[in-house]
């Protein structure tokens, strides 16, 4: 269920193009973010944004900074 939400939400969130490439998938409360954003600033956003995310205590980001 949280997983579900917090995916949902995060699309809703991150309407901006350079975010539209993310997978959020949950292991219990932890969030695990992945994908390839244009810039670092990009990929802080991104896990500021699933931090704020209800049922989320920890993330774990993969995301990686396209070169």
């Amino acid at each position: 269920m949280v997983q579900r939400t917090a995916v949902t939400r995060f699309r809703v969130l991150t309407n901006r193009p350079q975010l539209r490439g993310i997978d959020v998938r949950m292991d219990g409360r932890t969030a695990i973010i992945s994908g390839v954003v244009p810039t670092q600033r990009d990929r802080r956003m991104s896990e500021m944004l699933i931090r704020l995310e209800p049922g989320v205590s920890a993330v774990v980001n993969e995301i990686s900074v396209a070169q």
